[in-house]
């Protein structure tokens, strides 16, 4: 780290959100491990939304998702009162659909948090650069999971009504499409996963992350 940066990010205010206390622990001593003097840690999003109010940062880390909100809620929340934030993600889930939505979402950094300590730096530095930031591990998952024929978000709302043993016809209505649609996106799902039938889509479906089971 150039001695320039590390000025910088010394004087940085970060906060950290992990509904995990060994989490938000070890970020907390890596960042003061770099002298960053003003760390605040957060076990729920709602905890982080309220000191934002009286108290915006500079750089916010985050899990992919919390207990009492997701993500992709928590990034439009921080950024309806902080529009200048400087996101990143920090997760132990490769959940490729989560993380995509990270990405469509224009965070500034994720982290796969087996990473080194030194990526959480890397991931700060650039970010205060106008930079975007991907560790190594999750760049190459990610580049793995895009090279694959991957189902639309439309499609993957059509997907989790599927698992919840939805017919096309209720699908249709629940989501204000045609059933012919429907239909449209279900022989998609087929072909993209390659599935066999209803059972192995599922199965598939839930391997690569694009439903979470709790979600069926």
């Amino acid at each position: 780290m150039k001695e320039a940066s590390k000025y910088i990010i010394e004087n940085l205010a970060i906060a950290v959100a992990d509904d995990h206390d060994i989490i938000t622990e070890g970020l907390k001593c890596i960042l003061k491990s770099g002298h960053v003097r003003h760390v605040d840690t957060f076990h729920s999003g709602q905890a982080l939304l309220n000191a934002i109010a009286s108290h915006p940062y500079d750089v916010y880390v985050m899990d992919i998702s919390l207990n009492d909100i997701d993500g992709v809620t928590l990034v439009d929340e921080i950024r309806m009162r902080h529009s200048d934030a400087h996101i990143i993600v920090n997760t132990m889930r490769l959940d490729f659909l989560a993380l995509r939505q990270m990405v469509e979402k224009n965070v500034d950094g994720m982290l796969y948090d087996s990473e080194r300590a030194e990526e959480l730096f890397d991931a700060i530095e650039s970010a205060m650069n106008g930079q975007r930031y991907f560790s190594p591990k999750l760049k190459s998952y990610l580049k793995s999971e895009l090279t694959q024929e991957i189902p639309s978000l439309r499609e993957i709302d059509v997907l989790k009504a599927i698992a919840r043993g939805l017919t096309s016809k209720e699908i249709a209505e629940h989501l204000f499409i045609s059933e012919n649609t429907v239909e449209a996106h279900r022989k998609n799902l087929f072909f993209k996963l390659k599935a066999r039938n209803i059972a192995d889509l599922i199965v598939k479906a839930i391997s690569r992350g694009y439903i979470n089971p709790t979600e069926i």
